[in-house]
């Protein structure tokens, strides 16, 4: 992942953003904090008893923070069929 420079000179890493927004999601759907850190730490850990290589490992990582990160998002709502004149017949 690509860090990005803020006004001041500092980078901020991509893991450091998407880590907050995890953080923030397991407060906002009620499940302890860091839940999906610990989740993404024992994810790693499964890697690397596998022996994964470096590049798999990363692709994990964030793979599976992201995935942590977005279990607060709404599901897609769906309207309910509508019954046409020729399906009540």
């Amino acid at each position: 992942m690509v860090d990005v420079a803020s006004q001041g000179g500092e980078r901020v890493r991509a893991a450091e953003v998407i880590a907050a927004l995890s953080l923030a999601t397991d407060l906002g759907i009620g499940v302890p904090l860091e839940h999906g850190l610990q989740s993404t730490l024992i994810a790693m850990r499964l890697g690397e008893l596998l022996g994964v290589d470096l590049a798999t490992a990363s692709q994990t990582y964030y793979a599976y923070l992201l995935f942590c990160s977005t279990l607060a998002a709404p599901p897609t709502r769906r309207s309910p069929p509508r019954l046409s004149a020729t399906m009540m017949r």
